[in-house]
């Protein structure tokens, strides 16, 4: 079983790797480089390299992932409905605006016009129901924002494990220990 780098911790392992590059050694080392060739290529060389530079510092990973949260198992399942609700909220109060502005225009349009006065009424009547339909979603879309909210205040935004300065205790050993293996590599 080969050992990987989780795709939700990989802007973790940039952070970490860019804090390898900007020691001062690599630094120098690359300087020596005028083009600069040799610093994309040792950048894109460890991302590359990401899940074997996970591998060799895999215990203090662990650690790291269980200071960063508990492992849940239907995670991506909950994202992916959580995603398709917000579009959805996002989507229906915006469509349904749209097209009850269109529907009183064109039905109010032909009231003017005096023709058809049995499909401007029909307009008009659709206008005013999706108006209706828009407004409705907008106010289930802004009581589930607040209700989120308001759950969310409580708690810590941020795992425990993390303060102003980044990751503390164990939750740090496994940057080092990338720096470590990004710089010896």
């Amino acid at each position: 079983m080969t050992f990987r780098l989780r795709h939700q911790d990989r802007p973790d392992f940039e952070a970490v790797l860019h804090l390898a590059l900007a020691t001062p050694d690599i630094r120098s080392a690359l300087g020596a480089d005028p083009t600069g060739r040799m610093s994309a290529r040792l950048r894109l060389r460890a991302l590359t390299d990401a899940d074997e530079i996970a591998a060799a510092s895999q215990d203090e990973y662990a650690t790291y992932l269980a200071l960063r949260s508990p492992s849940h198992e239907g995670d991506d399942d909950r994202l992916a409905s959580s995603s398709l609700l917000s579009a959805l909220a996002v989507l229906t109060p915006a469509v349904a605006a749209t097209a009850a502005a269109a529907l009183l225009v064109l039905g109010y349009a032909l009231r003017l016009a005096s023709s058809q006065s049995s499909l401007a009424g029909s307009l008009v009547t659709a206008g005013w129901i999706l108006a209706l339909i828009a407004a409705v979603c907008a106010l289930i879309a802004l009581v589930a924002v607040l209700t989120h909210a308001v759950r969310r205040q409580g708690g810590p935004a941020r795992p425990p494990a993390w303060n102003k300065r980044g990751w503390t205790g164990n939750g740090r050993s496994w940057h080092r220990e990338c720096c470590l293996v990004c710089v010896t590599t």
